[in-house]
């Protein structure tokens, strides 16, 4: 069976990016790990994902650029953060850590619809 969703999840904490990495196929969709915005960037340009997950601060760097490029090119995005969600934009999806993984079947149940419209298009 093939997975519903391949997401990118970008996190600088390996055991952090486990945990949710371990979350994420649970409930049924790959999972790549990108621990810097170099290494995420190398895994755009090469594979395809319907969906990212981006920390707010990786590596001391604000992920919000990206982000929003990504949102801007179609793409659906959640941003991710222990800090107040007020950092994120207003309208984005906001998964707040610690992650649970009812916290993260909650953000993939509210990216679903999301992406059933968007890959309806592609």
């Amino acid at each position: 069976m093939s997975p519903d969703m391949r997401i990118l999840l970008v996190e600088d904490c390996a055991a952090t990016a486990e945990q949710v990495s371990e979350a994420l196929t649970s409930l049924g969709h790959e999972a790549d790990v990108a621990c810097s915005i170099e290494s995420t960037a190398e895994l755009i340009a090469r594979s395809a994902y319907d969906a990212f997950i981006l920390d707010l601060n990786v590596g001391g760097v604000s992920t919000l650029e990206v982000g929003e490029q990504l949102r801007l090119a179609g793409h659906l995005v959640c941003f991710a953060s222990g800090v107040d969600p007020q950092s994120a934009p207003s309208d984005a999806l906001f998964l707040s850590k610690p992650y649970t993984l009812d916290g993260v079947a909650d953000m993939l149940a509210r990216l679903s619809p999301l992406a059933r419209r968007t890959l309806a298009f592609h």
